[in-house]
């Protein structure tokens, strides 16, 4: 696991929207904290109704439910988030990397680009859980956007990154080290192997697609 602290060539201008987006999660989700001390149902409800599920939108086509209650999760998940950690690892990467992304995009097209990416992984989720009723939350698609096109705009940049030197994944508590020849899987392979296999095509076709869509952007 590696954890980002900082880029070695900040944009030197506000991000006036990449701000707000930072606050406006973090706002949601001190509500969210409100409601889980006042009644857990109440939270409970909350994530059903505006976290992306996307059952919903298989029942829509086959003519249950409304269009609003299938279709606004997707842009309401992205600023919801499960715990602590979800939203500061979230936030954290926005904070370092937004700025220099909305520099070179301007600040409307940086908004537009961040809900693009957002609204575009959930239909994702969706495409790969057609019928799943688990609810789906988090800005993770859309910063993942954030990253494609900084990795396209600022190819070169330094950035200084803390790295953990052991790291556990899968089932069976499968563990792994970091070492100047690269990365170990100690035990469980299989299980660092399905992860890995789950994740690769739909990590691929992320940045892929962000990759294009900078580019389309910029020429």
């Amino acid at each position: 696991m590696f954890i980002p602290l900082r880029d070695e060539n900040p944009s030197g201008k506000v991000g006036y929207v990449n701000i707000g987006l930072l606050l406006t999660n973090v706002a949601v989700f001190l509500y969210q904290l409100h409601l889980m001390v006042i009644s857990p149902h109440a939270l409970q409800a909350m994530e059903m109704t505006y976290a992306m599920v996307p059952a919903r939108i298989s029942g829509w086509a086959a003519g249950h439910g409304s269009f609003e209650a299938a279709f606004l999760p997707l842009l309401t998940s992205m600023f919801m988030h499960a715990g602590i950690a979800h939203l500061l690892g979230n936030m954290l990467f926005l904070w370092i990397f937004g700025d220099n992304v909305e520099a070179d995009f301007g600040h409307l097209r940086y908004l537009l680009f961040y809900l693009f990416c957002g609204i575009g992984s959930g239909l994702v989720h969706v495409a790969f859980n057609y019928h799943s009723h688990l609810p789906a939350l988090g800005a993770s698609g859309a910063i993942s956007g954030v990253l494609g096109a900084y990795i396209v705009l600022e190819p070169r940049n330094r950035i200084l990154t803390l790295i953990s030197h052991e790291w556990r994944c899968g089932r069976g508590g499968a563990r792994g080290r970091v070492s100047a020849g690269g990365t170990d899987c100690v035990g469980c392979e299989e299980a660092c192997q399905s992860q890995s296999i789950v994740t690769r095509p739909i990590r691929f076709l992320s940045q892929l697609g962000n990759v294009i869509l900078v580019l389309k952007v910029l020429l």
